[in-house]
Order: structure tokens, then sequence, then C-alpha cells
């Protein structure tokens, strides 16, 4: 079977569960949980924290912002952290350090995407890797008689080790604290900049 990002397979809809795999003992299933757990707690922090220091951002330098409000999509706000921090004085404290927490978060971004948006299909001893799919239904233009009816496409997101895995939620924390700490500095600056702007 193939092992590429976007390569997917028809699910036949005429037998329950057809070409999902899904044959994974309880026991390996049930040791994810302490991980998948940490990982998606972990990431709500991350979430909440980049949409903060994204508004933050809005907040103290809105008129250097291309965009007319802030983002709503992840990818989004990340771009206009980067491009701030990268770029305006004002953020250039966070500017040395920010690229570091953007790659960890990047990394953390595709367990959590094939996490939640796809299910686990597969165990391998070989390597105690679990293998992650998205099932979406197959939309029209098949041939007659090749597509039927309640058809999916089971595709291939992630081949990930369970120590892979283990050691993501390790890193979740620094990120997470990192995070905290610029947004709480932002708060600091934002405040700062309302008070100096409201004083006679």
């Amino acid at each position: 079977m193939r092992r590429t990002p976007g390569h997917s397979r028809v699910c036949r809809g005429s037998k329950l569960g057809g070409g999902l795999g899904m044959d994974i003992s309880q026991e390996k299933l049930d040791r994810l949980c302490a991980p998948v757990g940490s990982l998606i707690l972990a990431w709500s922090l991350i979430d909440v924290s980049v949409t903060r220091i994204t508004v933050l951002i809005f907040s103290i330098a809105r008129s250097r912002q291309p965009e007319s409000r802030a983002p709503i999509m992840f990818k989004h706000r990340l771009k206009v952290i980067d491009r701030n921090f990268k770029t305006n004085t004002e953020f250039s404290a966070y500017a040395n350090e920010w690229p570091d927490w953007r790659r960890q978060i990047t990394h953390l971004q595709k367990l959590r995407d094939a996490i939640i948006h796809g299910y686990v299909s597969e165990y391998e001893e070989d390597g105690d890797a679990y293998i992650f799919h998205k099932l979406d239904p197959v939309k029209g233009g098949a041939r007659p008689g090749r597509i039927w009816p309640g058809d999916s496409h089971a595709t291939f997101l992630l081949r990930v080790p369970y120590h892979e895995l283990s050691a993501a939620t390790l890193e979740c924390a620094p990120a997470t604290a990192a995070l905290l700490r610029i947004s709480r500095g932002l708060i600091t600056m934002a405040a700062e900049k309302r008070k100096s702007k409201d004083s006679p």
C-alpha cells in the first residue's frame, strides 16, 4: 500500500467498514488515549494563544496591517505573526525566538490535523506505528459500475511511530508556555500604548 500523503483508495459502501482497515486491538487503541488527549488539550491553548497574539498585533499596530481585520483561519493568523515579528520593530523582542516556535507549531499541527480530521486505520508492528486516514464521500463524475452508492475515499494522512507521538506531547509544553508568555507581553504592550494615548 502506498504511504504517500494525499493518496486515496475507494472504500466500498456496500460492506460495513469495507476498505477502512481499522483492524487494531483494543490494547493498541487504549494506549493512544494519554498522548492524544495531551496533544489535543495543549493544542487548544496553542490555538487560543495564536488568536490572542494576532488580535493584540492588530490592537498595537493596526495601521501597519494590510488586512482590514484579524484573519479567521489559523494559517493566516500565523502569517500575520510571521510578518510582524520579522519586520515590525515594535515586536523586535520576539523576532529571534518566533521562528523556532513557528516550526514546532507546524510540526504539531500535522499531528493534530491527522487526529482531529482523520481516524486510526491501521497499526504496524514493524516500527510500532499508527496509520491515519481521512474518509470523504465520493462525489459525482465516476463511471457507472465503478463507484457504488455510499462509497468513500480513504485518503492517507500520516504514519506516526508511537514514540514520536509521545515525544510530541512533551514538545507541547514549552511551545504552549512560550506562546502564553508572548501574549502576556503583548497585553502589557497594548495597555501601555493605550495609556500613553489617553494621557494629556
